[in-house]
């Protein structure tokens, strides 16, 4: 075990431009209150972190800050510093404008508010490993046989690697300035998050080619791009498939109250 670290959690709960086609099937106006299982999925995120043993303060950042804070003030959990602040006009900007405020303080988690299955054991597991990585941006994935195991069927977007294939988890730790290049980065592609060929293709062709041709295992491509951003980047594997099922269609809320309710009748499974 490494020593106790305390992290800064950044929460993003803003909703990006366009249609917000979940928040429309809850019958809500902002995505992260739309209620599954009679609670705004964000108040699942709230209440794994104050149960983390890693994370000592909360911010929440999101566009009309306002809403999201009114609409979250009877969940939140006792016993944790939260702050909400305003975001920019997309998720990756706002945490740039963030990284680069006098306010900062790292090690910084980096979530999103939209998977009410994130748990203070998966909070914890991934903090905990990310500390052994000695890098200075680390990312969490999930490999696609945990995630198809328990949600099969579940319309994942998959990046495929010689070794296996993963998809994110929504969750990234920066421990220190030099990881802001990685966020810098991110905003030139963030339009392109759902074209993986665009998104690799930032990565230089060379990359890109052996990437879509199976030619780099997880690691191998770990390592180029972290030549790439003149950045140290790892990811961190979670076992639990939760970790990637995070909010993205209608369908979810269904899967993700349907885990939710089947933990409250049996949590010593859990």
């Amino acid at each position: 075990m490494t020593d106790k670290i305390s992290f800064t959690a950044l929460v993003l709960a803003g909703d990006r431009q366009g249609e917000n086609l979940v928040a429309d099937e809850a019958g809500v106006q902002r995505k992260v209150l739309s209620l599954i299982s009679g609670r705004p999925m964000a108040a699942y995120c709230l209440q794994a972190l104050a149960s983390s043993e890693k994370i000592s303060r909360v911010i929440i950042l999101s566009n009309q800050s306002s809403d999201i804070e009114e609409g979250l003030a009877d969940y939140l959990p006792e016993g944790l510093e939260i702050q909400f602040m305003e975001g920019e006009s997309s998720p990756v900007r706002s945490v740039l404008a963030y990284v680069k405020s006098k306010d900062i303080q790292f090690p910084l988690l980096i979530m999103t508010a939209d998977n009410p299955l994130i748990t203070a054991r998966i909070t914890d597991e991934f903090l905990e490993a990310a500390l052994g990585e000695q890098a200075e941006f680390v990312v969490g994935l999930a490999s696609e046989t945990s995630v198809e195991k328990r949600f099969p069927g579940a319309g994942r977007t998959y990046y495929h690697f010689s070794d296996e294939n993963y998809t994110g988890c929504n969750l990234y730790v920066m421990f220190g300035a030099g990881a802001t290049r990685t966020i810098e980065f991110w905003t030139k592609v963030e339009n392109k998050r759902k074209k993986m060929i665009k998104i690799l293709w930032a990565f230089g062709p060379l990359n890109a080619l052996a990437v879509l041709l199976g030619r780099y295992s997880l690691d191998r491509a770990f390592v180029r791009a972290s030549k790439v951003l003149k950045t140290r980047i790892r990811p961190v594997i979670l076992e639990d498939g939760s970790a990637a099922m995070d909010v993205d269609r209608p369908m979810h809320l269904k899967i993700a109250s349907d885990v939710i309710d089947l933990a409250r009748e049996n949590p010593k499974d859990q």
